[in-house]
């Protein structure tokens, strides 16, 4: 019964990311972040496998606008969080989630009217702050270690 349970998760998580690349395509602003490596599809399946609430994926799926879109990069975002700063080395389609979560968390500073959806909206900005910070710390020592060894 495992088996077909996990299956069934996984199907439930591509139904998710197919509406999500939908709603997703309709972003203008939100299309330009996918000039690089990383298409909508990859960023969309990666956030559905970071949600790992089935029940909030379900409610989402059915109701998709930017507010509950950004409820759910909060959770994505908050676990890249923690993995950038205990392991680093988060992969392309982990920062563009960052980024997206980021540009979420900037229209809802702008459009939400719920004060713990801004006061989620500011703390994911201020520590999206904080990673930039350690990015430029860490890009600035490697340059350091490889002027240290010529």
């Amino acid at each position: 019964m495992g088996v077909i349970a996990a299956v069934g998760t996984q199907w439930e998580k591509a139904e998710f990311a197919k509406h999500l690349r939908e709603f997703f395509a309709e972003d203008l602003e939100l299309r330009e972040l996918f000039s690089g490596a990383t298409n909508i599809e990859t960023l969309t399946h990666v956030i559905a496998a970071l949600i790992e609430d089935k029940e909030k994926l379900q409610l989402v799926k059915n109701n998709l606008h930017s507010e509950s879109v950004f409820l759910l990069l909060f959770d994505c975002y908050l676990l890249l969080f923690i993995k950038e700063l205990e392991h680093g080395g988060l992969s392309q389609a982990e920062h563009l989630t960052i980024q997206v979560s980021r540009r979420y968390a900037q229209t809802m500073q702008k459009e939400s009217s719920d004060p713990k959806v801004l006061n989620m909206a500011e703390r994911l900005i201020l520590s999206a702050k904080q990673l930039d910070s350690l990015h430029l710390g860490r890009r600035s020592s490697q340059r350091n270690m490889g002027a240290a060894t010529r």
